[in-house]
């Protein structure tokens, strides 16, 4: 399966914005932030894949109206007593 480039891009681009802001706001932590840098970026697409997934399952619960389908009963076979 392919990524999806747009939800891959909002997503690089949502992991860029928080890194910076966590870079600026705790420079206890900003050696970790860069070291875990590489390993984010390469979790991108995984990522992106479970939020189209996410947004698959919400519109194709939207189109069924939510409602969860049921089998149709069995028939009732006759059984013979003796």
């Amino acid at each position: 399966m392919m990524c999806a480039a747009k939800t891959m891009l909002k997503v690089a681009l949502a992991l860029l914005i928080s890194f910076g802001v966590a870079y600026a706001a705790f420079p206890e932590v900003r050696t970790w932030l860069v070291a875990m840098a590489p390993t984010l970026a390469f979790l991108i697409c995984p990522i992106s894949m479970l939020f189209c997934m996410k947004m698959m399952n919400k519109s194709c619960s939207s189109q069924t109206g939510n409602s969860p389908t049921a089998a149709p009963p069995l028939p009732k076979k006759d059984v013979e007593t003796n």
